[in-house]
């Protein structure tokens, strides 16, 4: 069957088994797990996953729902997760990105709509990408118990000490990637659904039930269980005051 990365360069055209997509845009550490995570229990699908990541997750992905081309791939997803007519997926600029070099957007997502997940504190965001990239924790759900994706090589968070160098330089890639996808939307005349994180985390409900609304065009009724707890502490804050003063 090959690997994820070798069908997204092929440009194999059939026909999209869904009639509508939803893409949630994001940047690393934009909450996109728990939010995405939170929206699949709302009945909109069993999962909400990077379908274009070829570096972990999505190859397993690939490998369980098959497909012979790319647009194969995308209808065994659909048919797997959808609980109706609509994809549902996240996906990173550079892993979409690579995707469309071979094939247009129209041609894989009819009726598309893009749910963009953005942080206004990039300083901050930077910082939980190099303290979860140094630590190997990245999820943590309420439980207390992390992800399986994050028990591999899991150092102490007290190991991990402050890299101006380091944080500046994901700081760099996060600000990279946010240009890249507002060129995107505008090259393409696509005005997305916003989402703040920093909203998100004043009032979780209220910010799941709008995206909720912005899919299905209809109101959601009940409270919506969150899986996660926040990792963001003093620290995380002392050491983005740190970098503002440099």
């Amino acid at each position: 069957m090959g690997s994820l990365a070798q069908h997204t360069q092929l440009d194999v055209v059939d026909s999209p088994g869904y009639q509508e997509a939803v893409i949630f845009a994001i940047t690393p550490r934009c909450g996109s797990t728990v939010i995405t995570e939170a929206i699949a229990t709302m009945g909109l699908a069993r999962y909400v996953k990077e379908v274009f990541n070829p570096r972990g997750a999505s190859q397993k992905l690939y490998d369980e729902v098959g497909g012979d081309s790319l647009q194969d791939y995308l209808n065994s997803v659909h048919e797997d997760a959808s609980q109706r007519n609509t994809l549902l997926f996240k996906t990173s600029w550079s892993d979409l990105e690579r995707v469309l070099r071979h094939r247009t957007l129209a041609s894989l997502f009819p009726n598309l709509r893009i749910v963009y997940l953005e942080r206004s504190d990039k300083i901050l965001q930077a910082v939980s990408l190099y303290k979860a990239a140094a630590s190997n924790r990245f999820h943590k759900r309420k439980d207390g118990s992390w992800l399986e994706s994050d028990l591999r090589d899991q150092v102490s968070e007290e190991a991990v000490n402050f890299d101006e160098e380091k944080i500046r330089g994901y700081l760099n890639a996060i600000e990279g990637q946010c240009e890249a996808w507002e060129a995107f939307f505008a090259q393409n005349k696509i005005a997305p659904y916003r989402v703040s994180y920093e909203r998100f985390n004043h009032n979780p409900q209220v910010t799941l039930k709008g995206i909720y609304k912005f899919i299905c065009n209809e109101a959601y009724v009940g409270q919506v269980e969150l899986g996660y707890v926040k990792l963001q502490d003093e620290e995380s804050s002392d050491w983005a005051a740190r970098i503002r003063s440099g």
